[in-house]
Protein backbone atom coordinates (compact mmCIF):
# COMPACT_ATOMS: atom_id res chain seq x y z
CA UNK A 1 0.00 0.00 0.00
CA UNK A 2 2.67 1.94 0.96
CA UNK A 3 4.48 1.88 -2.78
CA UNK A 4 1.28 2.47 -4.17
CA UNK A 5 1.05 5.51 -2.21
CA UNK A 6 4.05 7.01 -3.15
CA UNK A 7 3.68 5.91 -6.89
CA UNK A 8 0.28 7.93 -6.96
CA UNK A 9 2.25 10.96 -5.55
CA UNK A 10 5.32 10.51 -8.10
CA UNK A 11 2.76 10.66 -10.82
CA UNK A 12 0.96 13.63 -9.21
CA UNK A 13 4.15 15.81 -9.49
CA UNK A 14 4.41 14.33 -12.77
CA UNK A 15 1.44 15.54 -14.09
CA UNK A 16 1.46 19.08 -12.62
CA UNK A 17 5.03 19.61 -13.54
CA UNK A 18 5.15 17.59 -17.38
CA UNK A 19 1.33 17.15 -18.01
CA UNK A 20 2.45 16.77 -21.73
CA UNK A 21 4.10 12.94 -20.74
CA UNK A 22 0.54 11.53 -19.45
CA UNK A 23 -0.87 9.81 -22.47
CA UNK A 24 -4.89 9.17 -22.20
CA UNK A 25 -5.80 5.61 -21.72
CA UNK A 26 -9.12 4.26 -22.13
CA UNK A 27 -12.63 5.04 -19.87
CA UNK A 28 -10.31 5.71 -16.62
CA UNK A 29 -9.01 8.91 -18.41
CA UNK A 30 -12.19 10.56 -17.29
CA UNK A 31 -11.09 9.32 -13.59
CA UNK A 32 -9.59 11.64 -11.03
CA UNK A 33 -6.02 11.31 -10.98
CA UNK A 34 -5.77 9.47 -7.76
CA UNK A 35 -8.43 6.75 -8.51
CA UNK A 36 -6.48 5.45 -11.15
CA UNK A 37 -4.03 4.10 -8.84
CA UNK A 38 -6.60 2.40 -6.76
CA UNK A 39 -4.86 -1.17 -5.16
CA UNK A 40 -7.24 -3.73 -5.74
CA UNK A 41 -7.62 -5.56 -2.16
CA UNK A 42 -10.70 -7.69 -3.42
CA UNK A 43 -10.46 -11.42 -2.35
CA UNK A 44 -7.90 -13.26 -4.68
CA UNK A 45 -5.13 -15.39 -4.86
CA UNK A 46 -3.45 -13.47 -1.64
CA UNK A 47 -6.11 -14.71 0.69
CA UNK A 48 -6.04 -18.31 -0.44
CA UNK A 49 -4.93 -20.52 2.97
CA UNK A 50 -1.81 -22.51 3.13
CA UNK A 51 -2.46 -26.44 3.06
CA UNK A 52 -2.44 -28.29 6.55
CA UNK A 53 1.33 -28.75 7.39
CA UNK A 54 -0.19 -32.69 8.36
CA UNK A 55 -2.26 -34.34 5.78
CA UNK A 56 -4.85 -36.72 6.41
CA UNK A 57 -5.74 -38.95 3.34
CA UNK A 58 -9.26 -38.65 2.08
CA UNK A 59 -12.19 -40.59 3.60
CA UNK A 60 -14.57 -39.31 0.18
CA UNK A 61 -14.25 -37.37 -3.07
CA UNK A 62 -16.16 -34.74 -1.49
CA UNK A 63 -13.31 -34.10 0.98
CA UNK A 64 -11.09 -34.30 -1.43
CA UNK A 65 -12.97 -31.63 -3.75
CA UNK A 66 -13.41 -29.72 -0.55
CA UNK A 67 -10.35 -29.29 0.04
CA UNK A 68 -8.62 -29.00 -3.54
CA UNK A 69 -11.77 -26.23 -3.71
CA UNK A 70 -9.92 -24.54 -0.75
CA UNK A 71 -6.29 -24.52 -1.27
CA UNK A 72 -6.02 -24.82 -5.03
CA UNK A 73 -9.61 -22.93 -6.41
CA UNK A 74 -7.24 -21.92 -9.42
CA UNK A 75 -7.06 -25.77 -10.32
CA UNK A 76 -10.09 -27.05 -12.48
CA UNK A 77 -10.94 -30.15 -10.63
CA UNK A 78 -13.67 -32.50 -12.62
CA UNK A 79 -14.29 -35.21 -10.09
CA UNK A 80 -17.74 -36.10 -11.16
CA UNK A 81 -18.52 -40.28 -12.11
CA UNK A 82 -15.19 -41.02 -9.65
CA UNK A 83 -16.12 -43.94 -7.23
CA UNK A 84 -15.73 -42.61 -3.27
CA UNK A 85 -13.24 -45.75 -2.82
CA UNK A 86 -10.38 -45.68 -5.42
CA UNK A 87 -11.02 -41.75 -6.30
CA UNK A 88 -10.39 -40.86 -2.97
CA UNK A 89 -7.08 -43.03 -2.58
CA UNK A 90 -5.79 -41.54 -5.54
CA UNK A 91 -6.46 -38.41 -4.75
CA UNK A 92 -5.00 -38.61 -1.41
CA UNK A 93 -1.90 -40.29 -3.16
CA UNK A 94 -1.91 -37.25 -5.89
CA UNK A 95 -1.63 -34.85 -2.70
CA UNK A 96 0.90 -36.75 -1.17
CA UNK A 97 3.39 -36.21 -4.27
CA UNK A 98 2.64 -32.41 -4.54
CA UNK A 99 4.00 -32.21 -1.25
CA UNK A 100 7.27 -33.53 -2.66
CA UNK A 101 7.08 -32.15 -5.85
CA UNK A 102 5.15 -29.54 -6.19
CA UNK A 103 6.70 -27.98 -9.38
CA UNK A 104 5.86 -30.92 -11.14
CA UNK A 105 1.84 -31.20 -10.47
CA UNK A 106 0.66 -27.81 -11.26
CA UNK A 107 -2.00 -28.49 -14.07
CA UNK A 108 -5.63 -29.32 -13.27
CA UNK A 109 -7.03 -32.95 -12.34
CA UNK A 110 -9.72 -34.06 -14.63
CA UNK A 111 -12.05 -36.54 -15.32
CA UNK A 112 -14.00 -35.67 -18.09
CA UNK A 113 -11.90 -37.61 -21.11
CA UNK A 114 -13.93 -35.82 -24.29
CA UNK A 115 -13.85 -32.58 -22.70
CA UNK A 116 -10.22 -32.76 -21.69
CA UNK A 117 -8.48 -33.41 -24.54
CA UNK A 118 -8.48 -33.26 -28.53
CA UNK A 119 -10.03 -35.29 -30.51
CA UNK A 120 -7.07 -37.07 -31.77
CA UNK A 121 -6.50 -38.20 -28.50
CA UNK A 122 -9.50 -39.24 -27.26
CA UNK A 123 -9.18 -43.03 -28.99
CA UNK A 124 -5.47 -43.36 -27.48
CA UNK A 125 -6.28 -43.02 -24.07
CA UNK A 126 -10.28 -44.56 -23.82
CA UNK A 127 -8.50 -47.81 -22.51
CA UNK A 128 -5.92 -46.31 -20.29
CA UNK A 129 -6.64 -46.16 -16.57
CA UNK A 130 -5.22 -42.26 -16.40
CA UNK A 131 -3.74 -40.24 -18.15
CA UNK A 132 -1.08 -36.84 -18.60
CA UNK A 133 -1.17 -33.93 -20.59
CA UNK A 134 2.30 -32.72 -20.90
CA UNK A 135 0.71 -29.17 -22.63
CA UNK A 136 -0.82 -27.64 -19.25
CA UNK A 137 0.55 -30.84 -16.37
CA UNK A 138 -2.74 -31.61 -16.29
CA UNK A 139 -3.76 -35.39 -14.76
CA UNK A 140 -6.52 -37.60 -15.76
CA UNK A 141 -8.14 -40.21 -14.26
CA UNK A 142 -10.56 -42.97 -16.31
CA UNK A 143 -14.31 -42.78 -14.38
CA UNK A 144 -14.35 -46.33 -16.84
CA UNK A 145 -11.89 -47.72 -14.84
CA UNK A 146 -12.35 -45.23 -11.30
CA UNK A 147 -15.82 -45.09 -11.32
CA UNK A 148 -15.83 -48.49 -10.41
CA UNK A 149 -13.75 -49.96 -7.99
CA UNK A 150 -14.35 -53.85 -9.10
CA UNK A 151 -13.28 -52.65 -12.87
CA UNK A 152 -10.01 -51.14 -11.83
CA UNK A 153 -9.53 -54.21 -9.51
CA UNK A 154 -10.22 -56.29 -12.43
CA UNK A 155 -8.02 -53.83 -14.95
CA UNK A 156 -4.83 -53.72 -12.80
CA UNK A 157 -4.99 -57.78 -12.51
CA UNK A 158 -5.30 -58.32 -15.76
CA UNK A 159 -2.17 -55.91 -16.08
CA UNK A 160 0.30 -57.88 -13.50
CA UNK A 161 -0.84 -60.88 -15.36
CA UNK A 162 1.15 -59.82 -18.29
CA UNK A 163 3.49 -57.90 -16.54
CA UNK A 164 2.62 -54.62 -17.21
CA UNK A 165 2.33 -53.31 -13.32
CA UNK A 166 4.72 -52.24 -10.84
CA UNK A 167 4.92 -54.56 -8.03
CA UNK A 168 4.34 -52.80 -5.41
CA UNK A 169 3.02 -52.80 -1.42
CA UNK A 170 1.01 -49.50 -2.07
CA UNK A 171 -2.70 -49.80 -3.26
CA UNK A 172 -3.30 -50.28 -7.18
CA UNK A 173 -5.35 -46.43 -7.35
CA UNK A 174 -1.95 -45.26 -5.48
CA UNK A 175 0.59 -46.74 -8.21
CA UNK A 176 -1.35 -45.86 -11.12
CA UNK A 177 -1.46 -42.05 -9.77
CA UNK A 178 2.26 -42.49 -9.27
CA UNK A 179 2.98 -43.69 -12.68
CA UNK A 180 1.29 -40.71 -14.02
CA UNK A 181 3.18 -38.42 -12.04
CA UNK A 182 6.28 -40.18 -13.28
CA UNK A 183 5.55 -38.89 -16.69
CA UNK A 184 5.61 -35.59 -15.18
CA UNK A 185 8.61 -36.32 -13.90
CA UNK A 186 10.18 -37.19 -17.53
CA UNK A 187 8.65 -34.16 -19.26
CA UNK A 188 10.42 -31.95 -16.82
CA UNK A 189 13.58 -33.52 -17.54
CA UNK A 190 15.67 -31.67 -20.48
CA UNK A 191 16.88 -32.95 -23.30
CA UNK A 192 20.30 -34.36 -22.33
CA UNK A 193 18.98 -36.11 -19.74
CA UNK A 194 15.78 -37.85 -21.72
CA UNK A 195 18.80 -38.70 -24.16
CA UNK A 196 20.15 -40.63 -21.64
CA UNK A 197 17.12 -42.28 -20.65
CA UNK A 198 16.56 -43.81 -24.08
CA UNK A 199 20.12 -45.19 -24.24
CA UNK A 200 19.53 -46.71 -21.10
CA UNK A 201 16.30 -47.81 -22.57
CA UNK A 202 17.97 -49.35 -25.41
CA UNK A 203 20.95 -50.79 -23.39
CA UNK A 204 19.07 -52.70 -20.71
CA UNK A 205 15.59 -53.58 -22.84
CA UNK A 206 16.13 -57.17 -22.36
CA UNK A 207 15.95 -57.28 -18.85
CA UNK A 208 14.03 -54.09 -17.79
CA UNK A 209 10.55 -56.87 -17.78
CA UNK A 210 12.55 -58.42 -14.63
CA UNK A 211 14.44 -54.88 -13.51
CA UNK A 212 11.17 -52.37 -13.34
CA UNK A 213 8.14 -54.02 -14.80
CA UNK A 214 6.91 -55.72 -18.20
CA UNK A 215 5.20 -51.75 -18.98
CA UNK A 216 8.47 -50.67 -18.71
CA UNK A 217 10.14 -52.50 -21.84
CA UNK A 218 7.93 -51.31 -24.11
CA UNK A 219 9.16 -47.68 -24.95
CA UNK A 220 11.44 -45.23 -23.00
CA UNK A 221 8.60 -43.09 -21.85
CA UNK A 222 7.32 -46.18 -20.16
CA UNK A 223 10.48 -46.83 -18.72
CA UNK A 224 10.98 -43.60 -17.16
CA UNK A 225 7.44 -43.65 -15.78
CA UNK A 226 7.35 -47.14 -14.17
CA UNK A 227 10.94 -46.59 -12.85
CA UNK A 228 9.75 -43.31 -11.05
CA UNK A 229 6.82 -45.41 -9.59
CA UNK A 230 9.77 -47.83 -8.35
CA UNK A 231 11.66 -45.40 -7.23
CA UNK A 232 9.15 -43.80 -5.23
CA UNK A 233 7.21 -46.70 -3.76
CA UNK A 234 9.76 -49.31 -3.37
CA UNK A 235 13.78 -49.66 -1.71
CA UNK A 236 14.37 -51.40 -4.61
CA UNK A 237 18.28 -50.55 -5.82
CA UNK A 238 18.97 -52.95 -8.95
CA UNK A 239 21.71 -51.49 -11.16
CA UNK A 240 19.06 -50.23 -14.27
CA UNK A 241 17.03 -47.93 -11.03
CA UNK A 242 20.07 -46.88 -9.65
CA UNK A 243 21.01 -45.57 -12.98
CA UNK A 244 17.42 -43.99 -13.55
CA UNK A 245 17.52 -42.35 -9.93
CA UNK A 246 20.55 -40.60 -10.86
CA UNK A 247 19.43 -38.91 -13.54
CA UNK A 248 15.94 -37.90 -12.06
CA UNK A 249 18.35 -36.57 -9.63
CA UNK A 250 20.44 -34.84 -11.95
CA UNK A 251 17.27 -33.17 -13.13
CA UNK A 252 16.00 -31.77 -9.49
CA UNK A 253 13.27 -34.58 -8.98
CA UNK A 254 14.53 -36.63 -5.06
CA UNK A 255 13.29 -38.83 -4.31
CA UNK A 256 12.05 -39.21 -0.17
CA UNK A 257 14.71 -42.03 1.69
CA UNK A 258 12.38 -44.95 2.72
CA UNK A 259 12.92 -46.91 5.62
CA UNK A 260 13.53 -50.55 5.01
CA UNK A 261 10.96 -53.23 7.88
CA UNK A 262 13.92 -54.23 9.31
CA UNK A 263 15.14 -50.35 10.24
CA UNK A 264 11.07 -50.09 11.13
CA UNK A 265 11.31 -52.86 13.06
CA UNK A 266 14.35 -51.66 14.97
CA UNK A 267 13.16 -48.22 15.51
CA UNK A 268 9.69 -50.18 16.84
CA UNK A 269 11.99 -51.84 19.39
CA UNK A 270 13.61 -48.82 20.63
CA UNK A 271 10.26 -46.97 21.17
CA UNK A 272 9.00 -50.03 23.14
CA UNK A 273 12.07 -49.63 25.48
CA UNK A 274 12.33 -46.57 25.96
CA UNK A 275 8.53 -46.79 26.80
CA UNK A 276 8.95 -49.03 29.26
CA UNK A 277 12.33 -47.76 30.96
CA UNK A 278 9.95 -44.45 30.99
CA UNK A 279 7.64 -46.65 32.60
CA UNK A 280 9.23 -48.25 34.84
CA UNK A 281 11.16 -45.23 36.53
CA UNK A 282 7.55 -43.55 36.98
CA UNK A 283 6.50 -46.55 39.37
CA UNK A 284 9.70 -46.57 40.99
CA UNK A 285 9.43 -42.94 41.78
CA UNK A 286 5.70 -43.09 42.58
CA UNK A 287 6.46 -46.04 45.12
CA UNK A 288 9.01 -43.73 47.11
CA UNK A 289 6.27 -40.50 47.33
CA UNK A 290 4.04 -42.64 48.67
CA UNK A 291 3.29 -42.69 52.71
CA UNK A 292 3.26 -45.93 52.50
CA UNK A 293 6.00 -48.85 53.08
CA UNK A 294 5.79 -52.05 52.71
CA UNK A 295 7.39 -54.12 55.34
Amino acid sequence: VAAVKDIESYAQSVAEDRPELLKPYDASDALPLKDRFELDLSPGKKNIPDPPRDFKEFSTIEDAKSYFSLYFPDMKVDLNGVADKSGARALSQLERLRRVYPELITGDLIVNTEAALPEFMQEEIVESLAWTWQLDNSLGLNTKFFGDDDALRIAVKRLKKIGHAVETSAGVAEQIVTHEVGHLAYNALNSELTARIDELFDSYEGVLARKVSGYAATEPKEFAAESFAKLYLTNSTNTVLKKMRAIFEEGGIVFPVKKSQAQKSAESVARRFVLKRSIEAKREFTKSQSPVRNI
